[in-house]
């Protein structure tokens, strides 16, 4: 097949051969853009880039080479073509190498319009060109058949030295639009069509153009089509369909390579159209086991004239595009034609905004955070702006950090997310060679498989506030023989684990939550190494919250499990500890609601000890798979409660401990615990119950121990049985808020001994700086994101309440009192924990049976609605709403609506579970569509429709949101601050703060001014 070359050099004119030197011609001025070679047919098999200030391989020994490969081919299509498939109108291709047994040939043996001189040599592109000086800026090739003949006609385009045009370019894994410019050289290719028969007229005339980008030196590849109007982009082109049209080029695809590793540099082709096309596709190109014939590949759409469209491609082993046109019906002797542009670039992006990775340490910016890594050295830390990144992450064997802009800020957590298509999303190190120490802090990582991937025995790795979402099946966190901290951190799994740990290695998770969404299988598991969990909540694993095999060692402490072990599994439990080799302690646990809480099962002689746990409304509280894994159990000070089996064996090891209806041992008691609110998953015991100053005698806590809120682990001269330590709240006026007014009354009653009201706070009759120390831990309440539970492990009471102060009593609505509005539904705002994207939940609570009732919240201020709960959700946690169907929620969460609710049983119920993310300011919280009916038709009215967050007093709240609220004080608590002297109680804490060192110790001087200023600013 005759070709046309197309050179461009730093030392050469362009050349384009097979003809005497036209009227039109020019000068290359600048650097060279690129150099191609087209069969007679238009099709070109490689576009090669030379030597450019633009390109960064600015090699004088490289005169050229092929970055981007180039597979550019046309074909046409018409009633009537042989096999009635589209032909392309080169008969074979080089690359993938096959034979396209199109009809279609060369007419003459040149292809220049210019017959004075048909016979210049074929220009040998990759060996002679330092031979040729002169350039020419036309060509033409022609090709035909028995009933049609295509005429091509080439020509370059000068854009200028100052006109250059730029294109649409869309970085992989970018989420805005970025620019690169094109070269100055582009080239117009018109396709014209010709009926050269005498009769007849040709029907169903279809065009295709085809590019094939293959990347030809390491990186990545993509294609995209745009139809988005480019100003400067080959300003007032010509169209040959339209020849007065004005139009600009703008239907596009676009191949880019952007693998360089300093990331400026990208290498690019497009075609481009003045007309739109019919039909586009982009798609894989592959040569498969037969060239154009495998199904699903672009090329083979093309020749079946059925074109799929795939816009993102981003791992194929090659990108390709194509457009097609209809032109209709050609009449004998009709000429049809179309332009396409066709433009190279390579050269820096330029317009977009700034580079989002930075290696902070080496002060260099990059595009992904994979060639941040690939950049950077020991030691290094590397941050990454909001945004997402399509990508996998790869440590290898190097020491970094890498950390979201802000990782304290849960904004900046949810803002940077790591989602791979496939894969792990970040991997540090391996089983076998590397060992880095890396510290991933700050992000949201989605769908990854795994979300992080660890391994290698001297590995170090630390997790810090991430947010691990594995909703598309993989574990959340996976790892081998490594050494890893999580801390403060959030993991879901919808389908597999939460945390798996293979072979040896130490595992540590720290204010963190794990959640299984009620599908996930199992919130951690081990085979193997030492394992930690503290002040973590586990929930919602279909068969294990935590199953640990073979433990060297493990510690449970402060953690909540809850709704674990539902599925179809015969070991499923809270906690299940198998054949540990040393011992095994859980302390200050609470285990409610799962099927087995607490399961063991062992053949070695380690022990597992059971301490200070508070085990409620399992199916069984304590689970022994055999009498010899019971004599190597130790349960002690702790509750058993509510389950259906309490403890699985009559005469294991238990002391100090509460069993509901007794069990062996004179220490244990069987009184009621008097749990705080057991229907809502509160379970701090309360006055009067049994379990206080009843635990083991003569224990004292390790150092810096505290029960599951994080206060004081024993208060008075004996520790509490089960997981909280029951304790006066500081809060002595019950307005929902510790503040000066409550210091106040602490004050009032100073020195007293033999004391036995609100303010013994230390619970040991003497109101004295112990007191003193324990109110100032509630007064500086901070929670960071992810702080497990605190003061009120499952919800927020004590923080959060109606402001307005509105809601009365349930009040009973009898079938025989009058047809009037009863006061019978009422508004609560709570937090009940399970939406962990919630700070707040408001309820609807009822004292009659309702029917048929629709239920909905708006939300007006600064905070949204993250859920709403649905029936699964509810009854996971005791809590039966009979609702008709699932809610629906706006996207942009201003309201949430439940329709269908149906409560024809007796007595009260909760109705409609909403849950929201408070960020600031005063919100008011509407119901709405209320009105309805009770079973006997009666109508009912609500208490209060309304509730308002905001005001005073600030607090840091789950999710690192900020908490208002106001105070809503009474008259007396008003009285009691206009008599008070806040001078003198300031001096007489400096005084008592400087004469007790245990107060200095439980008070650090920073607390004490914060809370004198405070004192002073409620003045």
């Amino acid at each position: 097949m005759y070709k046309v070359a197309i050179f461009l050099s730093v030392l050469l004119f362009t050349t384009l051969t097979f003809a005497t030197l036209p009227s039109e011609q020019f000068v290359w001025l600048g650097n060279p853009a690129w150099q191609a070679e087209f069969d007679a047919g238009g099709y070109s098999d490689c576009f090669y880039w030379g030597p450019s200030v633009c390109h960064l391989h600015n090699d004088a020994n490289q005169p050229s080479h092929e970055m981007l490969s180039g597979e550019y081919g046309a074909a046409i299509y018409y009633t009537g073509i042989t096999n009635n498939q589209s032909m392309w109108l080169s008969d074979h291709w080089l690359y993938p190498p096959w034979t396209t047994n199109s009809d279609f040939d060369w007419v003459y043996n040149n292809s220049w319009d210019n017959p004075s001189n048909p016979l210049e040599p074929f220009y040998n592109f990759l060996t002679n060109y330092h031979d040729y000086q002169t350039a020419y800026d036309t060509a033409r090739s022609i090709i035909g058949k028995s009933d049609v003949r295509v005429t091509i006609d080439y020509k370059m385009v000068d854009l200028g030295s100052n006109g250059y045009a730029s294109l649409p370019f869309y970085l992989e894994g970018y989420s805005a639009a970025a620019y690169v410019k094109s070269e100055r050289y582009v080239l117009l290719q018109t396709y014209n069509i010709k009926n050269i028969k005498t009769t007849g007229n040709i029907t169903g005339l279809k065009f295709y153009q085809m590019l094939n980008g293959l990347v030809t030196v390491s990186g990545y590849k993509s294609s995209t089509y745009s139809n988005a109007v480019v100003p400067g982009l080959l300003p007032r082109s010509y169209d040959p369909c339209n020849p007065s049209a004005t139009n600009d080029f703008r239907f596009a695809i676009t191949q880019w390579n952007e693998g360089d590793p300093e990331e400026d540099h990208v290498d690019w082709i497009t075609f481009a159209s003045t007309i739109q096309p019919s039909t586009f596709d982009n798609g894989i190109y592959d040569t498969g086991s037969g060239g154009d014939s495998t199904a699903d590949y672009t090329t083979y759409n093309i020749k079946n004239n059925s074109l799929n469209g795939d816009p993102n491609i981003y791992s194929a082993s090659a990108a390709a595009g194509a457009m097609g046109w209809d032109l209709g019906t050609l009449e004998p002797g009709q000429t049809k034609s179309i332009t396409m542009a066709v433009m190279f670039g390579s050269g820096p992006v330029f317009g977009g905004p700034p580079k989002p990775v930075h290696n902070i340490t080496q002060e260099t910016d990059y595009w992904k955070i994979q060639t941040a890594v690939n950049g950077a050295s020991d030691g290094d830390v590397i941050v990454v702006d909001p945004g997402t990144y399509r990508e996998n992450v790869t440590l290898g064997a190097k020491q970094l950090t890498i950390r979201s802009v802000n990782p304290e800020n849960r904004a900046f957590i949810d803002g940077t997310i790591i989602a791979p298509a496939s894969g792990a999303a970040i991997t540090i190190g391996n089983t076998y060679t590397s060992d880095p120490n890396a510290t991933i802090n700050g992000f949201t990582i989605l769908d990854g498989s795994p979300g992080i991937s660890i391994g290698g025995a001297s590995t170090v790795a630390k997790i810090l506030n991430c947010v691990i979402d594995s909703n598309t099946g993989g574990t959340c966190i996976s790892t081998e023989n490594s050494t890893v901290r999580v801390t403060s951190s959030q993991l879901y799994s919808r389908y597999s684990n939460g945390v798996s740990v293979s072979y040896t290695g130490d595992v540590n998770l720290t204010n963190c939550v794990i959640d299984g969404r009620t599908t996930g299988t199992m919130g951690i598991t081990t085979n193997g190494g030492a394992l930690a969990v503290i002040n973590c909540h586990i929930r919602g694993w279909a068969y294990d919250g935590v199953i640990a095999y073979n433990l060297t060692a493990g510690q449970f402490y402060n953690n909540i499990v809850s709704g674990c072990g539902f599925g179809n599994y015969e070991l499923r439990s809270g906690i299940f500890i198998s054949e540990p080799y040393n011992a095994v302690t859980m302390a200050n646990n609470v285990l409610c609601r799962n099927y087995r809480a607490i399961s063991v099962s062992t053949s070695r002689s380690a022990i597992t000890t059971i301490r200070n746990c508070t085990v409620a409304y399992n199916s069984t509280g304590l689970q022994f798979w055999d009498s010899y894994s019971k004599s190597k159990t130790v349960a002690k000070s702790s509750i058993f409660w509510g389950n259906d089996t309490q403890i699985s064996s009559a005469d294991a090891t238990v002391t100090y401990s509460c069993v509901q209806g007794g069990y062996t041992g004179a220490t244990n008691v069987s009184g009621n615990p008097n749990f705080f609110a057991a229907d809502q998953n509160d379970f701090h015991i309360s006055s009067g119950s049994s379990c206080i100053n009843a635990g083991e005698t003569g224990f004292t806590p390790p150092a810096g121990e505290t029960d599951i809120d994080g206060g004081a682990r024993k208060v008075g001269t004996r520790i509490d049985i089960g997981a909280d330590e029951f304790a006066n709240t500081p809060d002595f006026n019950h307005d929902d808020t510790v503040n000066f007014i409550d210091y106040a009354m602490l004050a009032g009653v100073w020195g007293q001994t033999g004391y036995n009201g609100a303010c013994d706070l230390y619970g040991d009759g003497t109101i004295n700086n112990y007191d003193l120390g324990e109110f100032v831990k509630e007064w500086l309440v901070t929670r960071s994101f992810g702080a497990g539970s605190f003061l009120s492990m499952a919800e927020f009471n004590d923080f959060l309440a109606d402001v307005n102060d509105v809601n009365e009593p349930n009040e009973p609505n009898e079938p025989n009192e009058p047809v009037e509005p009863q006061t019978a539904l009422h508004l609560v705002c709570e937090n009940l924990y399970p939406d962990p994207n919630s700070d707040v939940t408001v309820y609807v609570q009822s004292d009659v049976s309702l029917l048929c009732m629709g239920l909905g919240i708006v939300v007006d201020g600064n905070a949204t609605v993250t859920g709403a709960m649905g029936i699964a959700d509810c009854n996971q946690f005791g809590w039966d709403p009979s609702w008709g169907s699932d809610p629906d929620i706006d996207p942009n969460g201003t309201w949430a609506y439940i329709s269908g609710v149906n409560l024809s049983g007796s007595g009260t119920g909760d109705v409609g579970y909403f849950t929201i993310h408070y960020n600031s300011g005063p919100v008011t919280i509407t119901v709405i569509d209320n009105s309805s009916g009770d079973v006997n038709s009666q109508p009912v009215a609500f208490d209060s429709n309304s509730i308002i967050l905001g005001g005073e007093q600030q607090m840091m709240m789950p999710g690192g949101g900020e908490m208002m609220m106001e105070s809503g004080l009474q008259a007396e608590s008003m009285e009691s601050v206009e008599a008070f002297d806040a001078q003198g109680a300031i001096e007489w804490l400096e005084q008592i703060w400087l004469e007790d060192a245990e107060l200095r110790a439980s008070m650090t001087e920073e607390e004490l001014d914060e809370f004198i200023e405070e004192i002073r600013n409620s003045q």
